[in-house]
């Protein structure tokens, strides 16, 4: 804990006075705090790391929104994690930018927890097939009905059609977009040829694009 940076408490009231003011270090032993995580966007199943101070206590646990991580690392100034576990269920949590916060627990049964920062978990786009008109997805956290969820196909630096309804499946490994054909003979045609699948769920783009020939 410490006095605010900037305010001149020997005033009643306090004042602000900017750079003048005199703060105090932060006290040790207040818990575990976070500066970054690294890196900053991972994807489901992968391995990333939060950044900090004293994150060697024990008792700690890491929990991405409502998602609690593995923890298979642990230094003073670094913890090593897995989005495994429930989020590759598909029905824990979505991709996105979420909280990410470290609490330790106390021995009053309560937690002192960290600051917050935000995290950007990916989809994973595996696979994608294109038959009579039906574009299907195969991946993990590929979105849900809540989610925005966004299909795309580029071509030659251009994206030429973008999708945003799809039917999706219930753990998120699944997604299809129909009206393929029927989109390529639009008043606003796109030629046959080979087009890179996008997909971005609330915002966070796949790093695959794989290639479906349109007929």
């Amino acid at each position: 804990l410490s006095l605010l940076v900037g305010i001149d408490y020997t005033q009643a009231p306090p004042q602000v006075i900017g750079q003048d003011g005199v703060g105090l270090a932060v006290l040790s032993g207040m818990g575990p705090r976070l500066s970054e995580v690294t890196p900053d966007a991972f994807e489901a199943g992968a391995a990333f790391a939060v950044i900090g101070e004293d994150l060697h206590l024990s008792g700690l646990e890491c929990r991405l929104s409502d998602v609690a991580l593995n923890i298979v690392e642990r230094e003073s100034d670094r913890l090593g994690l897995i989005a495994d576990g429930a989020i590759l269920s598909g029905t824990a949590i979505s991709a996105g930018e979420h909280v990410l916060q470290v609490r330790q627990l106390l021995p009053n049964q309560r937690y002192r927890g960290s600051n917050l920062i935000t995290a950007r978990l990916l989809p994973v786009l595996s696979g994608a097939t294109l038959a009579a008109g039906t574009l299907t997805l195969t991946g993990l956290l590929l979105g849900n009905e809540d989610d925005d969820v966004l299909v795309a196909l580029y071509r030659d630096g251009v994206t030429v059609r973008v999708f945003d309804r799809a039917v999706h499946s219930a753990d998120q490994t699944q997604l299809t977009v129909t009206g393929i054909a029927a989109a390529a003979a639009a008043p606003d045609p796109f030629t046959a040829g080979d087009y890179r699948v996008v997909l971005l769920v609330n915002g966070q783009q796949a790093r695959n694009s794989p290639t479906i020939a349109v007929p």
